[in-house]
Parts: C-alpha cells; sequence; structure tokens
C-alpha cells in the first residue's frame, strides 16, 4: 500500500465539510423570503426593494468558522444567485445591519420587440 494513501487530504475534508448543508438551507430559506418580497413588491407595481440579511447566524452550529467567515459565504451565495437572475442588487453592511438593494426594470417589450415596433410606426408616419 503506498504511503499517500493512508491518510486523507486537508483539501479533500474542505470540500465535505459538514456545516455546508446548514449554510446551504439558510442560503436557500433567505432566497425563498427575497423571492416572495420581490414578487409582492411587483405585484404592486414596486421595482425595487431593500432587504435586510441577518448579521449573526446563531442557529448555524460550527465551532470551527466565525461569524464573520459565516456572513461572508451566505451574502456572497445569496448576492451571486440575486444577481444571476438578472437583478440589480448592492449590498451594504454596517456593524448593525446588512441591507440588500435588489431592483429589476418592467419593460412592455423586448429590445428585439422594441426595434421592430419602432420601424413599424415609422413605416406609418406620414
Amino acid at each position: 500500500m503506498k504511503k499517500s494513501s493512508i491518510l486523507i487530504s486537508a483539501d479533500s475534508l474542505k470540500r465535505k465539510n459538514p456545516v455546508l448543508p446548514q449554510l446551504k438551507k439558510e442560503i436557500h430559506s433567505l432566497l425563498l423570503d427575497i423571492n416572495a418580497k420581490i414578487e409582492e413588491a411587483n405585484k404592486n407595481g414596486i421595482v425595487e426593494i431593500y432587504y435586510n440579511l441577518p448579521i449573526i447566524f446563531r442557529n448555524i452550529e460550527c465551532s470551527y468558522l466565525s461569524n464573520a467567515d459565516i456572513q461572508k459565504y451566505i451574502y456572497d451565495n445569496v448576492m451571486d444567485e440575486i444577481n444571476k437572475k438578472g437583478f440589480d442588487a448592492k449590498i451594504r453592511t454596517t456593524k448593525t445591519e446588512t441591507i440588500v438593494k435588489i431592483s429589476w426594470r418592467i419593460d412592455l417589450y423586448t429590445p428585439e420587440e422594441s426595434i421592430k415596433i419602432r420601424q413599424k410606426l415609422q413605416d406609418m408616419t406620414f
């Protein structure tokens, strides 16, 4: 047996981090709540929301990660997901709160449709 296969590598342990499921559950919960707020705002003709992210994550049980590390991971993943969905998102963190400003556009037409309609209207002018 090779000596290198006796001991597991630290890198493989990092990838099997036991706190990841807790972090992913927290991120999922936050994104569900953010989605509900966005849908409600959009229904009411509002194109921007402000969302308070938690600053302390007491429900994440982990003795080897600081709250700052947990914050960084959760905030980064939440912001990435919001941006991936096409929203404009900005974050502001202070010692007492973390606020995310999320905005979106409501267009009547896609850019392609808008060009076609503009041309159609130009063709109809006298």
